[in-house]
């Protein structure tokens, strides 16, 4: 039978544990140092991936990265903004056949997300936090687990 202070010292490594893992979780909005804002909010981004905002205030074109499918973070991300990737596939479709524009540009995962945003001008994605480093800015985070 374990002695309390075993328990107790066990229950305070497990807490001390859990809000990293969760962080490490949470799936951030980055963008290109050179973006003229250092935050948004969820509209904004919706407003962004949906194409009714095209332009950085500064007047550069936006440029937009997607994660591949059936990856956990573009769920989140998706789910997020309230949208589904499949709902979001299909308006890029519509706007591409409209001559509005391109879909994003996808990648596979949150290593190759990071690099991407980081040496492209102007340009935003989503990836897992832990993935995240010192050349993108974070725009937003959103929690793993939402209030």
């Amino acid at each position: 039978m374990p002695t309390p202070w075993r328990i107790i010292l066990g229950l305070l490594a497990v807490l001390a544990c859990s809000p990293a893992s969760a962080a490490e979780s949470d799936v951030c909005i980055i963008a290109h140092l050179d973006v003229p804002i250092d935050e948004l909010s969820r509209g904004s981004i919706l407003d962004f991936y949906t194409g009714d905002i095209r332009q950085w205030s500064d007047g550069s074109p936006v440029v937009l990265f997607d994660q591949e499918d059936n990856d956990t973070v573009r769920d989140r991300f998706f789910s997020f903004l309230g949208k589904s990737s499949s709902r979001m596939r299909t308006l890029w479709m519509k706007r591409m056949l409209a001559g509005e524009g391109e879909p994003p540009a996808t990648y596979g995962g949150d290593s190759a997300m990071v690099a991407a945003v980081a040496s492209t001008p102007s340009a935003i994605g989503f990836a897992q936090r832990s993935a995240v480093t010192d050349d993108v800015k974070v725009l937003l985070v959103i929690p793993e687990r939402e209030p």
